[in-house]
């Protein structure tokens, strides 16, 4: 029998052992790289929430949890815990960006709410805020824009900002 008949092909062509044989090298270099990471996701996710939004954010989750723990999983393990949760970007510049975009989708409304205040928490400044509210109207629309600022004065009045 000729070298390869034999071996089972996947529908890309690849043979499935070359695809185990790379994938397990994938899940070796990850798991290092997990090891020496050393506190886990769901901790740094926690240690991240409480940072940043505190008992609000608590109950939330907590609500949440009830309702679809998986959903409540990926928040914490994967936003927080693998993204949010790195030092590329100070938490300032995170959440600027993060109220950007949570205005730019115009659907978010108690999310942006959560974020303008933890933007002013990390140090962003009313101005700042409201700079970026004009980045959204250029990039999302003013419709948008309009009602990110509108959310953002009731953040401010609330927080006496």
């Amino acid at each position: 029998m000729a070298k390869g008949k034999n071996t089972k092909r996947l529908g890309n062509g690849d043979s499935a052992a070359d695809v185990r044989r790379e994938f397990a090298k994938v899940a070796k270099a990850l798991k290092a790289r997990d090891d020496a990471g050393g506190e886990g996701r769901r901790e740094r996710g926690l240690k991240k929430l409480e940072e940043i939004v505190g008992v609000r954010g608590g109950r939330v989750l907590n609500e949440l949890v009830t309702v679809s723990p998986a959903l409540t999983r990926m928040i914490v393990d994967f936003a927080y815990g693998e993204v949010i949760s790195r030092d590329r970007l100070d938490g300032r510049t995170r959440s600027l960006i993060v109220i950007a975009m949570l205005a730019a989708m115009g659907n978010a409304a108690p999310e942006l709410r959560t974020h303008v205040g933890t933007a002013l928490n990390s140090g962003a400044t009313r101005e700042e805020i409201l700079e970026t509210m004009l980045l959204v109207a250029v990039y999302a629309g003013i419709p948008a824009a309009m009602n990110g600022v509108e959310i953002a004065r009731e953040v401010f009045e609330k927080k006496g900002t």
